[in-house]
């Protein structure tokens, strides 16, 4: 399973829909867009070796309304940062400049996750 996959699993029970990459159409009022992510953002935290590079998840909801979309986007970050992940850590990274899209007339609320594999002992 990928690191896509494991969020979408960490995100089944809210009933969103969930997009890998760019969304062509959204049925509703709101979906929610997976990505990978550039890790050069991540590469230098306290506490990592030399040249570390981590791979980043962008995270996007799209929503008709802008107060739906954010509360969905602090909704989606605790569930996130609740969960037990047993084979990954996810880290919040940082909220991206938000913006419409006019083609499917949503406004777009990112936000990027860091995330650190777990080595098996």
């Amino acid at each position: 399973m990928n690191y896509l996959q494991k969020i979408e699993k960490l995100l089944e029970s809210k009933n969103l829909t969930i997009v890998y990459g760019l969304p062509r159409d959204i049925n509703g009022d709101k979906a929610v867009s997976l990505s990978i992510g550039d890790s050069d953002e991540s590469r230098h935290s306290l506490g990592d070796k030399r040249n570390t590079d981590y791979v980043t998840v962008n995270l996007n909801v799209y929503a008709a309304d802008y107060n739906d979309g954010l509360d969905t986007l602090l909704e989606i970050r605790e569930e996130i940062e609740s969960a037990i992940k047993s084979t990954v850590n996810i880290f919040f990274l940082k909220f991206s400049e938000s913006g419409y899209d006019e083609r499917l007339e949503k406004h777009i609320l990112k936000s990027q996750y860091k995330i650190i594999e777990k080595k098996e002992k």
